[in-house]
C-alpha cells in the first residue's frame, strides 16, 4: 500500500479534448495496536488488589493491532472552457449520506421520546 495523504483524495489529472478531470475520493483512515501482559487480581467491589507483569508467560498475555482504509470515489472536478464545477457521483454520496440519515432520524426520535416525557 501507498502513502495515504492528499493524492490518496485527488488523483492525477486526466485530460480529454477540452476537458481536464481530476478525480476525487473521500478517504477514511484508523490504525490501532494493543499489548497487555500479566494477571491483574481484583476484589469483590472491583479495586484491584495485585498485579503480575514480571513473567512473559504470565497468563492474560495478549497482543493486537490492526488498521483499514476506505476510500470511496465521490466526484470529480471538471474544467473547460477556464471554468471548473465539481461533478458528484450520486451514487457514492447516496452511499455516505444513508448510513448517516439513519443515525439523525434515531436521534431526533430519541430527542422527541425524551420530549414528551418532561410533558
Amino acid at each position: 500500500m501507498g502513502k495515504i495523504g492528499v493524492k490518496t483524495a485527488y488523483a492525477k489529472p486526466y485530460q480529454f479534448s477540452d476537458t481536464q478531470l481530476v478525480p476525487v475520493a473521500a478517504v477514511w483512515s484508523g490504525w490501532g495496536g494493543g499489548d497487555a501482559s500479566g494477571t491483574v487480581t481484583a476484589d469483590h467491589d472491583g479495586e484491584i488488589v495485585s498485579t503480575s507483569k514480571d513473567h512473559a508467560d504470565a497468563d492474560g498475555v495478549s497482543q493486537g493491532g490492526g488498521g483499514g482504509t476506505i476510500i470511496m470515489p465521490i466526484g470529480a472536478y471538471l474544467e473547460r472552457d477556464g471554468r471548473t464545477r465539481f461533478e458528484p457521483n450520486t451514487i457514492a454520496l447516496l452511499s455516505v449520506a444513508i448510513p448517516f440519515v439513519c443515525v439523525l432520524g434515531r436521534a431526533i426520535a430519541r430527542i422527541v421520546r425524551v420530549c414528551k416525557k418532561k410533558k
